[in-house]
């Protein structure tokens, strides 16, 4: 298999080009505990350091052998006197090892390719172009650079009891107005879940199941999309393909075989600094774009693995099945709308029109044509490769603001490490630029965002205000003094900040009412609470922007989780889902109470576009969009309320409706693709 270079040069080492900062000794510890890039935060570094570093490294000697390159050869233990100090030291344990792994079994062209792969991975590792799930990082390669026997990686089944199956029966009864109680009763279980703060996984099982997914438990690795632009805000396909090619590279040859699963993080901020709004035909079509580029690489580099290594233990098994899934993500990515094989749901296809850059297209269809054709010939070495479920350890580790498809939650990012003071998230900064807002106007929507860090001119609490209760200019510096430090003003001013003395001399507070641990100073003061939210927000900023600030036209492309309705997050769960060999990740955040029709549409809205899972999360600090007084009565509504309020499911005969699952009076369901948006 050749190798090429994308992110490195042959005649320098892969790290000569990161700036690299040491690792900080404090005392007998390490307040930094690895050497790490710049540009990596304390806890990415940390959590790398706890999860994935060896804590007791030998030291180690060379073992020589003549078939393999010096660069790759083995180790041998001496004495066990050190710890891993370094990411990259951590990096080239998990590349190197796959890498021998690799020219073992003669599966690079030659050394050049060898590496290459070798520098290509440890670069992406590093500038976390992608990355793997650190606590499995830390049982790869120990054999291979220390002489120590690995540590076992395992891969599980799904815990299907947690999961709530929903099948296209229990759709069709809940539709037609059945009186199944069995059916029925099940569905109301999962409608009822809304009462209480409660988390649902479901899984529309038949859409799933004819897609042919494993249910497999995988390391889970991810590639950040943030990475790969160009200086002009397109997006770099030739490095997105390379990152891909690489992951699915590093993890066969560390034996993770049948199924893969790497998402991606940063889809949102990207979109956003491409001026595309998340919830946009745009946006999604891009996001369907670059989920049919990764998802294509990743078979076609299975395939060309199979064809060295051999198959996937299981692929002759399900030959079939997985061929025909593959055929019907090439026809989603060339905008069928209906020739699908066995397959009862439509999937959203991927709309040349709507792509705002058609390279995405283009490349999503030539990478469909080449895996198909490649997996035809040779089988594959994993049926599934691609997953959107997101991993909170990869979203830290990587500082994503938003993992798989999830819209952003906040516009802004941290500053620095010492502090709680934000700054614009790079892609609202981009995003503003590209629309050509001025600079004034820039950083009027910087403090809205961020906060002025000071109490000078805030609205209801200020210096004005907080000097007409005897505050004085000592007393005022001390909370400006403290203000970057704190969370919110309700940590700013305290009694231990304006000074004990002063509350019980100057304010005449009790003693006892001082220390009582719910003492609240500013409420004491008579600030209500919409007053100190009020001067919270100027103090530390918005977590949403304000839409007076923006042209009406772009506020749009502003939109965070909370403002999003869950139709939205639906809607782009759909666009990816026929691109995705594994999960969508559709997550909804709904809040308790929520009226049964509305809880009821989503779930069908969600399973009408073809998506595979779904998981719910009633919250009780949302607000409800519906009163909660209407709950209980709905409650009482027999099942023929359901029914009543069903919407009506369009249903269309496909081309292939003869090859595919007879439900109904023998239809095929799917929607128009006017009705998909």
């Amino acid at each position: 298999m050749k190798i090429s270079r994308h992110f490195t040069h042959a005649s320098t080492d892969a790290y000569d080009l990161i700036h690299f900062r040491e690792r900080e000794a404090m005392g007998d510890s390490f307040d930094t505990p690895l050497a790490h890039p710049d540009n990596w935060s304390r806890e990415a570094v940390e959590l790398l350091a706890e999860d994935a570093a060896c804590s007791a490294v030998p030291t180690v000697k060379p073992v020589e052998e003549n078939t393999v390159p010096s660069w790759l050869w083995r180790q041998s233990v001496k004495l066990q006197n050190q710890t891993e100090g370094s990411v990259s030291v951590i990096f080239d344990r998990v590349v190197g090892a796959a890498a021998y792994t690799g020219w073992k079994q003669k599966l690079f062209a030659n050394e050049d390719s060898a590496r290459a792969f070798y520098d290509e991975a440890r670069y992406a590792l590093a500038q976390r172009f992608m990355a793997i799930e650190p606590k499995y990082l830390s049982g790869l390669g120990l054999d291979w650079a220390y002489g120590v026997a690995p540590l076992q990686q395992t891969q599980q089944k799904n815990a299907e009891a947690t999961t709530i199956a929903i099948t296209n029966a229990m759709i069709d009864t809940v539709v037609s107005g059945s009186r199944d109680r069995a059916t029925l009763n099940a569905w109301h279980k999962v409608i009822g879940a809304r009462t209480k703060a409660s988390t649902l996984a479901l899984r529309f099982a038949d859409t799933t199941s004819e897609w042919e997914a494993p249910a497999l438990q995988t390391p889970m690795a991810a590639l950040n999309l943030l990475a790969f632009r160009h200086n002009d805000g397109t997006i770099n396909i030739d490095a997105l393909r390379q990152a891909t090619r690489l992951m699915v590279l590093l993890l066969d040859l560390h034996g993770v075989s049948s199924a893969l699963s790497i998402g991606h993080v940063n889809l949102a901020p990207l979109l956003m600094a491409l001026g595309l709004p998340y919830d946009s035909e745009a946006g999604r079509t891009t996001a369907a774009a670059i989920s049919a580029i990764i998802t294509a690489e990743a078979f076609a580099v299975s395939a060309e693995l199979a064809a060295q290594r051999g198959a996937a233990p299981d692929f002759s098994a399900t030959r079939e099945a997985t061929i025909r899934a593959l055929r019907n993500h090439r026809r989603a990515a060339y905008d069928e709308q209906t020739d699908y094989e066995k397959i009862s749901v439509i999937p959203s296809p991927l709309s040349l029109k709507n792509c705002a850059d058609l390279a995405l297209g283009a490349a999503a269809r030539s990478g469909w044509d080449r895996a198909l054709e490649l997996a035809q010939a040779h089988g594959l070495r994993h049926t599934q490769v691609t997953s959107l479920v997101p991993s909170p350890t990869l979203t830290l580790f990587m500082e994503s603001v938003s993992d798989g498809i999830a819209p952003m939650r906040v516009l802004t990012a941290a500053q620095n490490e010492a502090t709680p003071q934000r700054s614009l998230h790079p892609s609202v900064a981009e995003a503003l630029a590209r629309l050509g807002y001025p600079a004034e106007r820039v950083m009027v929507i910087t403090h809205n965002l961020c906060g002025h860090a000071s109490l000078a001119h805030a609205p209801t609490i200020n210096h004005v205000s907080l000097r007409a209760h005897s505050f004085t200019k000592e007393v005022l510096t001390k909370i400006e003094a403290y203000l970057p430090q704190a969370q919110s003003l309700r940590y700013a001013v305290t009694p231990w900040i304006v000074g004990v003395d002063f509350c019980r001399k100057v304010l005449k507070i009790p003693a006892a009412k001082i220390e009582a641990p719910d003492f609240n100073l500013l409420s004491h003061l008579g600030f209500d609470e919409k007053s100190i939210q009020t001067a919270n927000a100027w103090v530390y900023g918005r977590d949403t922007l304000d839409a007076a600030l923006v042209k009406p036209e772009h506020a749009k492309l502003f939109a965070t989780a909370a403002s999003l309705p869950p139709e939205a997050h639906i809607r782009m769960a759909a666009a990816v889902q026929g691109f995705v060999s594994g999960e969508a990740g559709l997550n909804l955040a709904l809040p308790v109470g929520m009226a049964a029709e509305r809880v009821e549409k989503l779930l069908l809205d969600a399973w009408r576009r073809g998506v595979k899972t779904a998981n719910l999360t009633f919250d009780a600090t949302l607000r409800s969009e519906t009163p909660q007084t209407a709950a209980p009565k709905l409650r009482r509504k027999t099942a023929a309320f359901i029914h009543a309020k069903a919407p009506a499911l369009p249903k269309r005969i496909s081309r292939s409706a003869a090859s595919a699952p007879r439900l109904g009076k023998g239809k095929t369901r799917g929607v128009t693709k006017a009705q998909h948006h």
